[in-house]
């Protein structure tokens, strides 16, 4: 279809769905229920390209994700650094692990490429453009749309907020109000150019401190992303996020990029957290819009694609045939797919904040490894793949819009405890597999 350019065209659009928040989450439930032609807006209130505070890496996980989506070409086509070392520093000990193969590439080129493949599947993509829910009615949303020029109300059958945890398009709805994890960390970070020999391609660095973490890792470009978590009152201190990631890399005795302390850093608002409610009528949260943690593991980016790919065919589902049940659906499945994994990355952030563990942890994996056999399984496709084909061919061929057959019933209780039981034997499986982890 010919895709309107104005707000004022695309209030007169009726369409199936939109997507709020255009990262790696929401472009890849835009491209997928596009495929299903579907009519999609996907909205983001930055204009792209764009950067992000992010770690830039993508484990195997998440090319896993990428791989299913049908869109893993675009690591390829844009030059992504393979990473398959890991570096971990405190002020006393470090360990170098081997872990499954990732990526590294910048989140103003990734997130591109993946907005542009929901273009290409025939998604309308408008940045610049933010995005406010006004209302949830049994047989629409209606959602304001904003730019510098024009706002106006448009109507959907479905909206996916997928606008991370900065994100402002449920505020006002008290009931999917975020908790906020009382003593969580802000994020920060900055590209900086990278020195010829100051860390190896291929490799994450990373320096942990009882204050925060910082990470290093090289891009596409050659430049450097630093990306830190860290405790509001020592950046306070420090006199700002780039002088305390400069004291926690000085303090573990890694290099430091130039002019780290005089670049422009972003921070975050505080990043563990979870929402009230993942779904409501006609509303799917995915993403980090609806749960982080602290991403010590590095594994946020995996979460959001596999949020998107778990809930795409919900939501072409709710659009043939919308029930409240699919909401309660989407709520049990997300919390079986994703909140165990994020537990055991804050429990993982947690050690690591504790001077005595964080430096027997790394005494411990310095001389054997294969310890860090549990953490590494996380970072690899892990049973996901099944488990979430199975549950799509049960959308698809269990019943949609046979409501008379209790649908909610088919996904909610049949499948999630499907999900949960394959995650745990496969998990338990691959890990007696997988060959231990080695030393470098």
């Amino acid at each position: 279809m010919d895709m309107p350019t104005k707000l004022s065209e695309i209030a007169r659009t009726d369409w199936d769905l939109i997507v709020a928040g255009a990262g790696p989450a929401g472009a890849l439930v835009a491209h997928m229920v596009a495929k299903e032609d579907k009519k999609v807006l996907l909205v983001d209130k930055a204009v792209f390209p764009r950067s992000k505070v992010c770690g830039c890496c993508l484990n195997a996980s998440a090319f896993a994700a990428l791989q299913e989506a049908g869109i893993a070409h675009i690591l390829a086509e844009n030059n992504a650094m393979t990473v398959e070392n890991f570096a971990v520093h405190d002020s006393l000990q470090q360990a170098s692990l081997r872990i499954p193969r990732g990526y590294a590439l910048s989140r103003a080129v990734f997130d591109a490429a993946v907005v542009n493949e929901a273009i290409k599947s025939g998604a309308c993509f408008l940045p610049g453009t933010t995005a406010y829910l006004e209302e949830a009615r049994s047989d629409a949303v209606r959602v304001c749309l904003k730019d510098e020029h024009e706002l106006v109300q448009c109507d959907a059958s479905i909206l996916v907020v997928a606008d991370g945890i900065s994100g402002r398009t449920l505020a006002g709805h008290k009931e999917f109000d975020f908790e906020i994890q009382p003593d969580a960390k802000f994020g920060a970070g900055a590209i900086l150019p990278g020195g010829k020999d100051l860390i190896d391609a291929g490799t994450i660095y990373m320096a942990c401190a009882n204050q925060g973490y910082v990470g290093m890792v090289r891009l596409e470009n050659g430049q450097i992303d630093v990306a830190a978590a860290l405790c509001t009152s020592f950046s306070r201190e420090c006199g700002g996020p780039a002088k305390a990631a400069e004291k926690i890399l000085r303090s573990c005795k890694l290099p430091i990029p130039d002019n780290l302390a005089q670049s422009s850093w972003h921070g975050t608002e505080p990043l563990t957290r979870k929402r009230k409610k993942l779904a409501g009528q006609r509303i799917f949260v995915v993403g980090d819009a609806g749960s982080y943690a602290e991403p010590l593991t590095g594994e946020g980016i995996s979460w959001a694609l596999w949020s998107a790919l778990t809930a795409s065919n919900l939501v072409v589902a709710a659009i043939d045939d919308w029930s409240m049940e699919l909401a309660t659906n989407w709520q049990s499945i997300r919390h079986r797919l994703i909140d165990g994994r994020q537990r055991n990355s804050k429990f993982i952030a947690c050690l690591f904040s504790h001077p005595f563990l964080r430096t027997a942890t790394l005494a411990g994996l310095r001389l054997i490894p294969a310890l860090a056999q549990p953490i590494l399984t996380n970072l690899k496709e892990d049973g996901m793949l099944e488990a979430v084909r199975q549950m799509n061919h049960t959308i698809a061929h269990g019943g949609r819009g046979q409501h008379s057959n209790k649908l909610g019933d088919k996904l909610g209780d049949k499948l999630s405890d499907q999900l949960g039981d394959q995650l745990g034997d496969q998990h338990s499986d691959q890990r007696s597999e997988e060959p231990c982890p080695q030393a470098f």
